[in-house]
């Protein structure tokens, strides 16, 4: 069966806030299959890929949704 996409929204969140939002999410919720949604801000795209990048994840970046599909 396969599991639904989680949707994490940054929209509202400070940057400081976003390592321990997805590691929240990942590592301890368990999130397998996620859409991290940056927004336009060049900062926090950053922040979430460097974050993926230095946790190992595989991502597809999506430059038109400023989004990230995320699959651990």
């Amino acid at each position: 069966m396969s599991r639904p996409i989680k949707e994490i929204d940054l929209h509202g969140v400070r940057h400081n806030d976003v390592e321990p939002l997805l590691a929240n999410e990942f590592f301890w919720k368990d999130v397998k299959i996620a859409e991290v949604i940056t927004g336009g801000s060049p900062r926090m795209k950053e922040i979430v890929r460097n974050w993926l990048d230095i946790n190992g994840m595989d991502y597809v970046e999506y430059l038109l949704k400023d989004s990230f599909l995320v699959l651990q």
